[in-house]
């Protein structure tokens, strides 16, 4: 009886911790601090490189280069008006070659470039990339990056009009390119 007491006690403890986090970030939004990083990125029309792993058709390529740019701030996109500015976001996740499956996965046309891309928007007052839309044919994108430190971490996935996974894409992009 005392044990049961003691995870009720525990639970509320963690109740009133995440109440009072939740009234913290609604009390008191983010502010970016001047002459910072995250103004910078805020401000937008800014280049990150880094690298990335592609995975498609069950086979993982971690050879791809990534470049997230992400444009100038604004409060209206692609027809949507927002209450705070955001900011375009486009990926490009470029691999030499592509994997293919005869047995075990192998790459396949070295020679030729492959473009993994997605576009998304950045909410600069969660530090957030969100994932929307697969470029290469306008269809659904799902996925999220994060600004951890100096560069942006994250994952996105492509999906086709019949609901099928294109291409699944993990990066990593810390070298701010000027």
């Amino acid at each position: 009886m005392n044990n049961l007491n003691h995870k009720k006690s525990l639970m509320l403890i963690a109740l009133v911790l995440l109440v009072a986090s939740l009234a913290c970030q609604t009390l008191f939004p983010k502010v970016i601090a001047p002459s910072s990083l995250e103004e910078r990125i805020a401000e937008g029309d800014i280049r990150f490189e880094g690298s990335g792993n592609v995975t498609y058709i069950g086979c993982q390529d971690p050879t791809a280069v990534v470049s997230i740019y992400i444009g100038p701030k604004t409060k209206e996109l692609d027809g949507n008006t927002f209450s705070d500015f955001v900011n375009p976001v486009t990926v490009n996740a470029v691999t030499d070659g592509t994997m293919v499956r005869m047995g075990e996965c192998q790459k396949s046309s070295v020679g030729d470039k492959y473009d993994w891309p997605v576009k998304g928007i950045y909410y600069p007052n969660e530090d957030k990339i969100l994932f929307f839309t697969c470029t290469q044919n306008n269809e659904r994108a799902e996925g999220e990056a994060f600004l951890v430190g100096e560069g942006f971490e994250g994952e996105y996935a492509c999906w086709d009009r019949d609901g099928g996974l294109m291409y699944e894409v993990a990066i990593s992009a810390y070298q701010i390119i000027e």
